[in-house]
């Protein structure tokens, strides 16, 4: 009979890059397949790392890092907001305004009665 070898249960602490990383990145909304290229995770592992810190913060079920981040609840989402969207504003306001430019319509002049 073969014995079997007890493998020690992996704890997540959220004190290793990756797991820090998975969480950083989800809260800037980004998605699993970006925090794998990014991370040496596999996407069952991201989801499980996610659950674990939102349940640890306190979020109610069927809410997220990803959603908080895309209604702009989240902390990280206001503090980025608020140090962006001024020049953003400014951007916008300057670049988007020459693709609309309208030709000045032609008045035609009244004949004298």
């Amino acid at each position: 009979m073969s014995e079997r070898i007890k493998l020690a249960r992996h704890k997540i602490t959220f004190e290793d890059s990756d797991d820090i990383e998975a969480v950083a990145l989800a809260q800037l909304g980004f998605s699993n397949k970006y925090i794998m290229e990014n991370t040496k995770l596999t996407e069952h592992q991201i989801n499980y790392r996610l659950t674990k810190g939102k349940i640890a913060e306190g979020y109610k079920k069927g809410i997220g890092y990803r959603s908080m981040w895309r209604n702009g609840t989240s902390r990280v989402a206001q503090e980025i907001s608020d140090s962006v969207l001024p020049g953003l504003r400014r951007s916008v306001g300057r670049e988007l305004p020459k693709y609309f430019t309208h030709p000045t319509p032609q008045v035609s002049e009244k004949k004298a009665a």
